[in-house]
């Protein structure tokens, strides 16, 4: 945010799911949508570090699209 705080627009979650494992916390949806993304090709700690880097400049662009400089709604990502 503007004044140097981060907020956390996405995740690589390897925690169980009944959907799969490895997934994708997407922070920068809007509020109400979807947020959990279960469409990955991540096997591991490297593979996420790569979608990551890949993608964060598009997730934050869609954050500040959806949310402007502030915590989401929700505080989902807070």
């Amino acid at each position: 945010m503007a004044d140097g705080t981060r907020v956390e627009v996405a995740k690589v979650d390897d925690s169980p799911h009944g959907e799969g494992d490895i997934h994708v916390d997407r922070y920068y949806r809007e509020v109400g949508a979807e947020v959990k993304d279960f469409d990955t090709d991540i096997e591991d700690w490297t593979d996420a570090e790569d979608y990551l880097k890949e993608n964060g400049q598009r997730f934050a662009r869609l954050y500040y699209e959806n949310h402007g400089m502030e915590v989401r709604a929700d505080g989902a990502n807070a």
